[in-house]
Order: structure tokens, then sequence, then C-alpha cells
């Protein structure tokens, strides 16, 4: 099985990842004006390197 990946991308809205399944997360920023929530919930299998949250 082929794994996501997502490199440098930032991420604001709500469950902006919402079930992502077998994915590489790089160097993502999750922040922003519309300061979602539950930006992973339902997922599994996610590897996160360096990345950074600051929202609710």
């Amino acid at each position: 099985m082929t794994r996501t990946k997502l490199i440098g991308k930032q991420f604001d809205e709500e469950r902006a990842l919402y079930h992502l399944q077998n994915a590489d997360v790089t160097d993502c920023v999750f922040a922003g004006a519309a300061d979602g929530e539950s930006v992973l919930k339902e997922s599994a299998d996610v590897a996160l390197t360096g990345c950074r949250f600051s929202l609710r």
C-alpha cells in the first residue's frame, strides 16, 4: 500500500485531515485564521515529523 505524503503544507480548517490513513506528514503547520478543531480526528497510521500545532 502506498503511503500518502504531505510536505510543507498549512492547514487551519475544521477536521482538515479527518480520517487520514497510512500517511507521512512532514514540516506542516496546523494554524491560521479558521482556527479549526480536530484536524486529525479518526486518523490512523500517521507519522508526524517537524509539524507545528496552534489550533484549538
